[in-house]
């Protein structure tokens, strides 16, 4: 899975121990993350008690029209599992990451803030806009696309939830890596690859429109960002490692000092009795000379 091959990225490129570089209030933090989530649930359940009596006009951009409307039960299937398991390759990446500094739970508690926030957000527009989603569309609909039709779900198709998810998990779990040394490139590629695979399976399953794995894919990040960077800590410090380290180059740390070719010679024991003899000072041989 992608956030646990970037998770030994990330603990393989340290060459530092860190000071955990975050901040969490238990109450403050707490709050947020249970409200948020408390609220969510809630909208999502009086959502889904009812059809909305004036859906939106279900009308097209000029990026939607180039993927035509379909069905596949398989691949919205597909999307489910990766998101599953998405949730927890996050938390155990977030807290293997934070290990080194000693704090497992904080970045583990980010991640699990950050898919709070997105889905009180996500939910807010997806009541606000109200978009059909692509299969309500189809000329000769099956039996099972019937039946959906009379619920609320087939009009929640903007932004996507699924793809915000795994953008909100994946970017969260990214800047923990970051936060704690790894180099930025892989792991924010990592976290746009997985948000990607999320958004093309949703439009495959004719789930969405391309502009809603767009949107969906946008707010996640963002709040997959901005989480773990509000929680950041000014300057952490760094405690060097005792044992020695070799890095590779392309995963070396990026602000801290590299031990790429350094190399630790102890001094011979001519320099050494050199040394003694220089800070001793003069010999009782030497001294008794001068009187």
């Amino acid at each position: 899975m992608i956030p646990a091959i970037l998770a030994l990225a990330c603990a393989s490129a340290q060459a530092y121990d860190l000071e955990p570089p975050y901040s969490w209030d238990p109450v403050v933090d707490s709050s947020i993350t249970v409200s948020t989530g408390a609220t969510w649930l809630l909208l999502y359940t009086a959502v889904h008690s009812s059809v909305p009596t004036d859906p939106g006009s279900g009308e097209l951009m000029a990026i939607d029209r180039i993927v035509p409307s379909d069905w596949s039960p398989a691949v919205p299937a597909a999307s489910d599992y990766l998101l599953y398991g998405s949730i927890a390759g996050a938390l155990v990446a977030s807290g293997l990451a934070g290990r080194r500094a000693g704090d497992v739970l904080t970045p583990a508690a980010m991640v699990v803030q950050s898919f709070s926030v997105n889905g009180f957000v996500t939910d807010l527009v997806k009541t606000a806009v109200d978009r059909p989603r692509p299969y309500t569309t189809l000329d000769d609909p099956p039996q099972d696309v019937i039946d959906s039709l009379g619920t609320a779900e087939a009009y929640r198709s903007f932004p996507s939830g699924h793809t915000s998810f795994e953008a909100a998990l994946s970017f969260s779990t990214a800047s923990v890596f970051v936060h704690h040394g790894a180099r930025p490139l892989p792991a924010y590629l990592g976290a746009g690859l997985l948000t990607a695979t999320m958004g093309g399976l949703r439009v495959a399953g004719g789930r969405h429109y391309p502009s809603d794995v767009i949107a969906g894919g946008l707010l996640g990040a963002a709040v997959g960002l901005s989480v773990p960077e509000l929680h950041r800590q000014q300057q952490p410090l760094a405690r060097a490692r005792a044992e020695p380290l070799r890095l590779s180059p392309w995963l070396a740390t990026p602000d801290l000092p590299s031990t790429r070719g350094a190399t630790c010679q102890m001094p011979s024991s001519t320099t050494l009795s050199a040394h003694r003899a220089a800070a001793a000072g003069p010999t009782e041989a030497s001294t008794r000379s001068d009187l």
